[in-house]
Order: structure tokens, then C-alpha cells, then sequence
């Protein structure tokens, strides 16, 4: 699924990093005009199982707190791969 950006200044916004996430379509433009390529646009399917992946490694180094919430979705994420490397 493509998610589509729409800009409320005609395009015509100024990208800087202190300002760059306010226009989500004019950032995306710029990042095509320099020269990104679109695919390597992540799906939501690759972006949310990168996050869990990096949610986990910083658990593993203990960089953040542990909340109860976070612990429970590592939890069911090696689960998840147990089961698919199980059934391989």
C-alpha cells in the first residue's frame, strides 16, 4: 500500500532539518530530487519488523528502559521467528 503526501503550500516548502517535518511531500521530493531511489522506500511490513528488530537489539545492550509493553512485543516477535525457522 503507497501512502500518498499532499502539500498545503503548492510544493513550494523550504526543507531544513530544523523544519523538515512539517511538509512530508516536499521532503519526500527533495530525497528524489538528490537522487533516492524509490525503492528503498520500506514497506509497513519491513519498516514495523526493522523497528521490533532494533527495539531488540537495544534491549539486548540495555541502551533504553525495559517497560512491560516492549518486553511482551519482543517476546511474541521471537516467538514468531522460532515458529517460522521451526517450520522451515
Amino acid at each position: 500500500k503507497s501512502r500518498e503526501f499532499i502539500c498545503r503550500q503548492d510544493g513550494d516548502c523550504i526543507i531544513t532539518y530544523k523544519y523538515r517535518r512539517l511538509c512530508n511531500c516536499c521532503r519526500l521530493a527533495k530525497c528524489f530530487r538528490v537522487g533516492m531511489k524509490k525503492s528503498l522506500i520500506l514497506s509497513d511490513e519491513k519498516r514495523e519488523a526493522r523497528n521490533k528488530l532494533v527495539a531488540i537489539n537495544r534491549l539486548k545492550r540495555g541502551q533504553i528502559p525495559k517497560p512491560q509493553w516492549l518486553i511482551g512485543v519482543c517476546i511474541q516477535y521471537i516467538f514468531k521467528i522460532n515458529n517460522i525457522c521451526l517450520n522451515s
